[in-house]
């Protein structure tokens, strides 16, 4: 079944670029002399430049671009980490000696609160 399917679907695939060829000849044949001579010289210069894409093979990246890229990449994460440490030590000290007295909260607990303050503060302002 799945190689009769296959052949089915290749054949309507030719069918259907077939139907294509004739509709763009019947086009081709309505258009004036300059308009297809136009058109085969920029069919022409497409061709020419997606072979030459295709030829092209990128060049790896040298160590400076790959240093450069690293520092971009880790100075947000520095800025991150700064600001949730200095957040979670600051709120989970206020909110120890507030609400931690207050409703009897043991440190570990007023510093996991801190922790969820010092999440929020990082990813908004780091």
């Amino acid at each position: 079944i799945m190689c009769h399917r296959t052949f089915l679907l290749s054949q309507s695939r030719l069918a259907s670029v077939s139907g294509r060829h004739r509709q763009l000849n019947l086009l081709m044949t309505t258009l004036g002399q300059n308009t297809r001579q136009s058109y085969r010289k920029v069919n022409t210069n497409a061709k020419r430049v997606a072979e030459t894409a295709a030829e092209a093979t990128p060049e790896p990246p040298t160590a400076r671009q790959l240093v450069t890229h690293a520092v971009k990449c880790a100075i947000p994460m520095i800025g991150f980490g700064f600001m949730d440490n200095t957040i979670m030590i600051h709120a989970g000290h206020y909110i120890d000696c507030t609400l931690g007295v207050k409703f009897s909260l043991s440190t570990l607990a007023a510093a996991g609160i801190g922790q969820i303050f010092s999440g929020i503060g990082g990813v908004v302002f780091g």
